[in-house]
């Protein structure tokens, strides 16, 4: 799901670091793809709380399937906002996280590599 806040109601220094960590992860999400070396497009608007990240194989990622993006902090605020809103009402408290979760709940595995290693052992 896709959640809006105003993006006035947090600190325009929170909102910048919320950039940050998205324009640092669209790569990284990026490279998960096959045949993506990485972003293309990767940009963020703090004051909008806007991004773009197209992958290098024209793959446009959805960023709210992971974590420590864009997306995933506008969720999380959403869901304190909601909280805030609940006053005393446990019950709308808990719904506020429990039914809107945020991040990789099921993310998907669209380039799995494996790898081994081997132990290093030294004899003396």
């Amino acid at each position: 799901a896709q959640y809006v806040i105003d993006p006035n109601s947090v600190p325009i220094s929170t909102r910048d670091a919320w950039c940050s960590s998205q324009i640092t992860q669209c790569p990284l999400i990026c490279l998960q793809y096959a045949n993506s070396t990485g972003a293309e497009v990767n940009n963020c608007d703090p004051k909008a709380l806007a991004y773009e990240c197209l992958c290098s194989n024209g793959v446009t990622p959805n960023a709210s399937e992971y974590s420590q993006t864009l997306p995933y902090y506008v969720c999380t605020e959403w869901g304190t906002q909601c909280v805030a809103g609940c006053g005393q009402d446990n019950t709308c408290s808990d719904e506020c996280r429990a039914d809107h979760p945020c991040g990789a709940q099921d993310p998907k595995k669209v380039n799995l590599t494996t790898t081994s290693a081997t132990a290093a052992s030294s004899t003396g």
